[in-house]
């Protein structure tokens, strides 16, 4: 099932709203206090019983690919580049990222871009 930008862009406001709701962490898809990390919002806004198969889940992937690109990377929708954007995603939320408002902006921007067609700032 192929989404359309429109549906990413959802997808990835459902995950922003849903660190506002229970907040962000780093290290751990999802904290005993309910914390989310980028990929565990993304896997847990698109519903809990994804969580487990999440980063191959038609819903969750093309938003993480999303967010991959406005993160930095240059990831597409082939098979070798699903798993890097995973890794671009994890790597700036565990080891770049510094406080719940940069990764809320991040999110934001990649929603942005993604609802655009491109990014509108750059």
């Amino acid at each position: 099932m192929t989404q359309t930008p429109e549906q990413v862009a959802d997808s990835l406001a459902e995950a922003r709203e849903y660190i506002e709701e229970n907040g962000w962490g780093q290290l751990q898809m999802v904290a005993e206090d309910g914390s989310v990390c980028s990929m565990g919002a993304i896997v847990m806004s698109a519903g809990a019983k994804q969580r487990l198969s999440g980063y191959q889940d038609p819903v969750v992937l093309p938003a993480v690919v999303a967010l991959a690109r406005a993160i930095g990377s240059r990831s597409t929708l082939d098979s070798l580049e699903q798993g890097i954007a995973v890794g671009v995603v994890v790597g700036w939320n565990d080891h770049v990222a510094r406080d719940q408002q940069q990764v809320l902006d991040m999110f934001a921007k990649a929603e942005k871009i993604t609802r655009a067609g491109y990014d509108p700032d750059a």
